[in-house]
């Protein structure tokens, strides 16, 4: 979840919380199977439990294209909660 106040007053389609979970079910969905139209099927899937749409999510990055460092902070946010280890492993690899 982003801190309060790193948001910008952005116009979007959607809350950033619910583009980073809808964007997390996607990834793992595309990592887990095994062909394009069960992708499909699992993506539909996921965009009609959590009620967005294409448009939704285009919308989104559109609404956040002038503001880098959020989208940024966004992306880092979802890498984070697909990849939970990785920060831990580059935590104890720092002197």
């Amino acid at each position: 979840m982003l801190a309060a106040g790193c948001e910008p007053a952005v116009t979007a389609p959607m809350d950033a919380d619910s583009f980073i979970r809808v964007m997390v079910e996607l990834r793992r969905a595309e990592r887990t199977t095994p062909d394009s139209l069960a992708f499909d099927a699992k993506r539909r899937e996921i965009l009609e439990r959590a009620a967005v749409t294409d448009s939704m999510l285009f919308g989104f990055v559109r609404a956040y294209r002038l503001d880098p460092s959020s989208m940024s902070a966004i992306w880092d946010t979802i890498d984070a909660r697909l990849n939970p280890t990785q920060g831990e492993d580059t935590a104890r690899s720092r002197p």
